[in-house]
């Protein structure tokens, strides 16, 4: 397998040092081309490239089993006919399992296919030469991943005509207390969704979109009430609200979610809590919906919840057994608070976080109680997992992370967590996400928050269309960072910055898809001090590949962030900056371009059917090398284009020339 190395140095009097890229020295630091002859490569991070199947990491040491459904705590746990039913340190453990503590080099092995209802703790550290294992592969023990479960099934069910109803078990945790939003309930693998009206055009992005929710116009909405009477009149009747809530769409594109308080049946006018502390509408329309009232609750799969009498009412979906309803309780499904541990190959889904659940409603956490440097992870790989159908009210990432040194997530597949982000590090050093794929889910895909000297490399994002979610996010003092090879698309902005400093965004390819009309950037940096007080800059866009097929502009860039601003060898729709360095871009459109492209060396205007092979299908690349030629010469910290293969002559775009 070919590896990419990531290298980052700076040279001084002579000598090679690495570089800190999150140090703000007034002093230009240098970025360099492995290749140059007479420099020493001093090795940074490694990335492998392809991000294919992962090379899983083998138990050194002392070898557990763990069958949930043929296994007893009673046993030794040392062979798979003597597996376990619980894991160690599970809560529900028992005899040895809830005894034992790992010694660096051992692993625990779940059996693959398995459901396991319960939770993951991991305390216990490795070594970095001897690391503590989780696996769920089911290589040796089952067939197919073993799938970590945070649900519980729904009993007691009585259905009158296509409606079901049950009552939820008495032992809730204390988060749910009035949260309509923290059931989570799936038939299977097929998610259910709160009641709502108008019905929503998608399952997992209710009420996110805006084309699901009633406009209204200035006239007809404050910040406490709406005024929509041929709509409202028809879901509320005479004036019962139940537990109904509206959904609506807010300043600072966000939705705003309030129980209704009262319901005016003579104007059609709703009443809900003064939203003007967060973000509330003064535009001169917004957009809203009803969820969780019975009047609403009119398709298969919708349900309706009553918090105070725990009282859930459903439409089952066609053909389907209601007693495969399952509701979603535990919060945390892989829960690493240790060291030099391994965690691969499992599914883990139907995880809950309710409102103030910080933290919570997480496939797999990476986690110390602590910021960095005083408390933190280290050295913890998490590969080759599938995250899915997990729900976290205050959308945390279905894999999480804080406070880490050294974390490798690699070839993951996280989709269909709803609201959650796909992948969030926070508070992390040398952290590496590469080679996963994030799909769908209702906030960002993949998002760095106070991350530095880290890297998002060679990831797919697809299908994050929710509102106030973009494709890959790099925020709050994430200095230093490089976002290479990635490709995102089909859905809103493809990338942002902001309160960042040091960042390379290069070779990835960044588009926004054709229906999303009111997304108006591919790519945005929003500036803004960050924690230190200090505005963006040295932002470099290299290589990149940068289309908003909704009409809005390519590349934006605050004024904050111009300093040390580097925008060259791309391909972009058009790009909205005050100054910088501008070189060899490509420009589909200009209409938003606040430089003149004779200012900039080799800027020109382009046609994308005269550069790719076929655009409309996703294919960017070249149609010929003559045509991405000539372009800068670069001294850049990385060593392959977007497709792993390794840089040549200068090129405009993220392929190479082969």
């Amino acid at each position: 397998m070919r590896r990419l190395v990531v290298l980052i140095v700076i040279a001084i009097g002579g000598m090679l040092t690495a570089c800190d890229l999150s140090d703000d020295a007034d002093a230009p630091y240098t970025r360099w081309h492995p290749e140059v002859e007479g420099l020493t490569p001093i090795p940074g991070h490694q990335l492998e490239f392809p991000p294919e199947l992962p090379e899983w990491v083998e138990i050194a040491g002392t070898r557990y089993y763990v069958d949930y459904d043929g296994g007893s705590d009673a046993n030794d746990g040392t062979s798979p006919e003597s597996a376990w039913k619980h894991s160690p340190r599970d809560p529900n453990a028992t005899g040895k399992p809830a005894e034992v503590r790992l010694k660096p080099g051992d692993g625990v092995i779940f059996k693959g296919g398995v459901v396991y209802r319960g939770s993951i703790a991991i305390r216990d550290s490795g070594t970095a030469s001897a690391p503590v294992v989780f696996d769920g592969t089911g290589r040796e023990f089952g067939q197919g991943s073993a799938i970590i479960d945070g649900s519980e099934f729904l009993t007691g069910w009585q259905c009158s005509g296509e409606i079901c109803h049950t009552i939820l078990p008495d032992k809730l945790p204390e988060e749910w207390q009035g949260d309509v939003f923290a059931l989570n309930l799936y038939t299977e693998n097929r998610r259910m969704t709160l009641a709502q009206g108008p019905e929503p055009a998608s399952d997992y992005f209710v009420p996110y979109q805006l084309e699901d929710l009633v406009a209204v116009e200035g006239h007809q909405f404050d910040t406490t009430w709406v005024e929509d009477f041929d709509v409202l009149s028809e879901i509320f009747g005479e004036g019962n609200i139940g537990r109904a809530h509206v959904v609506i769409w807010a300043n600072d594109n966000r939705i705003v979610l309030a129980p209704i308080e009262s319901y005016d049946a003579r104007r059609g006018r709703i009443v809900f809590e003064d939203n003007r502390a967060r973000y509330f509408p003064n535009n001169s329309r917004t957009y809203y919906a009803i969820v969780n009232h019975q009047n609403v609750l009119s398709q298969p799969g919708e349900f309706v919840y009553d918090p105070e009498t725990r009282e859930v009412w459903v439409i089952p979906f066609p053909n389907t057994d209601v007693n495969t309803i399952t509701y979603s309780l535990r919060p945390v499904g892989i829960d690493v608070q240790a060291d030099h541990v391994v965690v691969q190959g499992f599914i883990a889904q139907k995880f809950v976080g309710a409102r103030h659940q910080w933290h919570d409603g997480v496939g797999i956490r990476v986690y110390a109680n602590g910021p960095l440097k005083v408390s933190e992870r280290r050295g913890v790989l998490v590969q080759g997992n599938e995250v899915r159908f997990n729900s976290s009210r205050e959308s945390y990432g279905a894999i999480y992370t804080r406070a880490t040194r050294d974390l490798r997530i690699l070839n993951n597949y996280v989709h269909h967590n709803f609201p959650n982000r796909g992948i969030q590090a926070t508070e992390g050093f040398g952290t590496e996400i590469s080679g996963n794929h994030v799909s769908g889910g209702g906030h960002t895909g993949i998002t760095f928050f106070r991350t530095e000297n880290s890297i998002i490399a060679y990831n797919t994002v697809d299908a994050v269309t929710a509102v106030h979610a973009n494709g890959i996010s790099n925020y709050l003092s994430s200095h230093g960072n490089l976002i290479l090879g990635n490709r995102v698309e089909n859905g809103n902005i493809a990338l942002t910055t902001k309160h960042s400093r040091n960042v390379t965004i290069a070779h990835n390819i960044l588009t926004t898809h054709d229906a999303n009309e009111g997304v108006n950037f591919a790519v945005a940096d929003w500036g803004d001090k960050d924690e230190d007080g200090r505005y963006p800059r040295n932002l470099r866009y290299y290589n990149n590949i940068i289309l908003n097929y909704g009409g809005g502009q390519g590349l934006r860039v605050h004024d904050d962030s111009i300093l040390g601003l580097e925008v060259k060898n791309n391909i972009l729709s058009c790009l909205s900056a005050s100054g910088g360095r501008f070189a060899y871009n490509k420009y589909i459109s200009t209409w938003c371009n606040q430089h003149d492209l004779d200012k900039g060396s080799g800027e020109e205007r382009a046609e994308l059917r005269d550069l790719f092979r076929n655009p409309e299908a996703g294919d960017y690349r070249p149609r010929a090398a003559e045509v991405l030629r000539p372009a800068a010469q670069l001294f850049v910290p990385y060593q392959y284009d977007i497709d792993g293969e390794r840089l040549g002559e200068p090129t405009i775009g993220p392929y190479t020339d082969r």
